[in-house]
């Protein structure tokens, strides 16, 4: 299984976004991630999506850029949008895995309405 984001921010996008339909899920009342079986209803009273790199890549504008970043041994991923126009990084995020990161950068773009 592929590295979701975390919870909290899983949580706070799929209350903005709606976005279903990942390949695991959060059990809200255990704090696990579980695989989705074909079929499975995942309602949100007992489950919300878990958000893989791959699936918020798919789902956000092409101009998304992440990396890592190494100073003095401290790790930190990022997460950019980057505006056309000048190609100026108009929205930067920061978290301690690539997922989280993204997952913030896309809770960004949803407030200052590049997402709908």
């Amino acid at each position: 299984m592929s590295n979701q984001a975390s919870l909290e921010l899983c949580k706070e996008l799929y209350e903005l976004s709606g976005w279903k339909n990942t390949f695991a899920s959060w059990n809200l009342n255990t704090g696990q991630i579980v695989t989705n079986k074909q079929g499975l209803n995942c309602t949100p009273e007992f489950y919300i999506s878990a958000y893989d790199l791959g699936y918020l890549l798919r789902k956000l504008p092409e101009r998304i850029l992440y990396y890592n970043f190494e100073l003095l041994h401290c790790k930190n991923w990022k997460a950019a949008y980057i505006h056309l126009q000048g190609i100026n990084v108009k929205y930067i995020k920061s978290a301690d895995t690539p997922e989280d990161a993204v997952v913030r950068l896309a809770l960004e773009l949803f407030k200052e309405g590049v997402l709908k």
